[in-house]
């Protein structure tokens, strides 16, 4: 009496089986595709390359008398060390239903089934965890060993050696983040599934459980990131615009309603405390920087505590301060009196400010509106509600030019650079070579060009550029102004202007230096040197 081969690669219909080699799948050939790459697979050693079952000669069936009564025919292979698939993914690992050991094909999200007991069921969360890992770190190697071909000649074994490194890099951040998606996926889907067991859920509920709190996390900290929390690099979010003395304050900071103009007694000659008691809050700096009728921005503002008398528009200060949280808003005051040159009292001016809620640190701002600076050294005294001297701050005026702001306060633009380059303003694919030196000899027209960046535009805004070339014996060579714009949708721009003195007495042998301003002030300034 006949019955179905047990070792055809699969059974067939009508307890016949298919008839092929259960190695080669009835290919007759066995290996993998670095096997084709180098030549061929080989001949399978189990069928001899005939593509048949040598058990059943490829009929599907055999005789009772010769086929085997053991369950380890039924899985021919259960003793296998290697993978017996060859091209595929497989595991040898016990099914969880009738506890026997075998190899089982790995399909998407870890999903195997026993063919001879008909259990499906996935993998683990550290079983699939671990097989991510693996993935990621053959995948690594594949990209690593695509990256060193192609390199030839001298010097290409670095060439190979960066490559390698690259693609390894890049390779291994691809799968990375493929893994951190697929390992909860698979999770969720082995909770779906049947004859579950309580370690096996609780392992699998551990792993969302760590998924949702990281998104929760990234959650809250994109979240948290938008409130007015004090920042050190960037506090902009924290600052208060003082009432009376800016004439008009950043946009995202809402100007204080006026309070009593009632001044509280103040004791001028007190040494400052550095803690506002009233607010629990220490004073942790005091800044000054220079600006036009707007507070800039902080990463455009320049703090220092030297400023020019040419060139000064407005002096403000900043009262950096830490605090906890409030309960509610809080609002106070601070006053200041200014002393100039001679230790001479100048001013008194009260700024109106709050503390928000959430806030555990925060940004004050001031100035002494309409001063005009004369060279010398000042102090500014600090008070706060009942008169008590919180900080102390000096700068100092020198006679000369304030340095170049960098920054463009009609058109909120930072100047990253000026340079200079010889030739025509406007050449093909932007193709400019900067330089700091010239020679009289071929320079013609020597020109500056500026790198501007700004946030996207909504509407066109007009300015000019008043350029100021001075020559080596420090006499102005050109003092001229251009127009120029800044357009709807632009977030940066390259301006620039020159001057061609080949038509006068030529170049002069030297140091030439040019200063640039955008509503009289001083935005940039650079040198460049024409050599024989």
């Amino acid at each position: 009496m006949k019955q179905q081969c047990p070792d055809c690669a699969r059974g067939g219909v009508l307890g016949v089986g298919n008839g092929k080699c259960s190695k080669c799948y009835g290919g007759g050939k066995v290996g993998t595709i670095a096997d084709d790459i180098a030549g061929g697979k080989r001949s399978c050693p189990r069928c001899h390359g005939t593509g048949q079952c040598p058990t059943c000669g490829g009929t599907g069936l055999v005789s009772r008398s010769t086929a085997p009564a053991s369950t380890a025919a039924v899985r021919p292979h259960a003793q296998d060390e290697l993978n017996p698939f060859d091209d595929k993914v497989a595991v040898r690992i016990h099914c969880p239903n009738c506890g026997a050991l075998d190899w089982f094909e790995w399909r998407f999200l870890g999903k195997l089934t026993d063919t001879v007991c008909g259990h499906t069921w996935y993998v683990g969360s550290g079983f699939y965890t671990a097989m991510q890992i693996r993935a990621i770190f053959q995948t690594s190697a594949r990209f690593a060993k695509h990256g060193t071909k192609g390199a030839s000649g001298e010097g290409a074994w670095i060439g190979k050696i960066i490559g390698g490194f690259v693609s390894l890099v890049f390779g291994f951040c691809i799968r990375l983040e493929a893994a951190i998606i697929m390992i909860p996926i698979q999770a969720l889907a082995g909770l779906c599934q049947a004859k579950k067991s309580s370690s096996e859920i609780a392992t699998r509920v551990a792993v969302l459980a760590v998924t949702l709190a990281g998104l929760a996390i990234g959650a809250y900290e994109m979240q948290h990131a938008s409130r007015p929390q004090f920042q050190p690099s960037q506090p902009a979010e924290a600052i208060v615009a003082p009432a009376a003395p800016i004439t008009s304050a950043p946009p995202a900071v809402s100007v204080e309603p006026p309070r009593s103009p009632v001044w509280p007694v103040i004791d001028t000659s007190a040494p400052p405390s550095n803690v506002i008691q009233s607010l629990g809050a220490t004073v942790t700096r005091v800044q000054f920087f220079e600006s036009g009728s707007t507070i800039p921005p902080p990463p455009m503002r320049v703090y220092g505590d030297r400023f020019g008398s040419k060139g000064t528009r407005n002096i403000n200060w900043e009262l950096d301060i830490q605090h906890p949280t409030h309960a509610s808003r809080t609002d106070f005051t601070i006053y200041t009196v200014w002393y100039g040159p001679g230790e001479t009292e100048i001013t008194r001016q009260s700024v109106n400010s709050c503390l928000q809620s959430d806030w555990t640190g925060s940004q004050h701002l001031g100035n002494a509106n309409g001063i005009a600076f004369t060279p010398g050294r000042y102090r500014v005294d600090f008070f706060v509600d009942d008169g008590h001297k919180v900080a102390v701050g000096t700068f100092e005026v020198f006679e000369g030019d304030a340095p170049p702001s960098m920054y463009i306060e009609s058109i909120n633009a930072r100047v990253y650079w000026l340079q200079f380059f010889e030739g025509p303003l406007i050449r093909p694919n932007n193709d400019y070579s900067y330089a700091s030196q010239f020679s009289r000899r071929t320079a013609r027209s020597i020109n500056w060009a500026l790198e501007l960046t700004y946030p996207m535009r909504n509407t066109r805004a007009d300015f000019s550029i008043r350029q100021v070339w001075t020559k080596p014996d420090g006499t102005v060579d050109h003092d001229s102004s251009f127009p120029t714009y800044v357009d709807s949708g632009w977030y940066g721009s390259s301006p620039r202007a020159g001057w061609d003195d080949s038509g006068g007495s030529g170049w002069s042998l030297g140091a030439y230096r040019v200063d640039l301003y955008v509503d009289n002030r001083k935005i940039a300034s650079g040198t460049f040197e024409v050599v024989d």
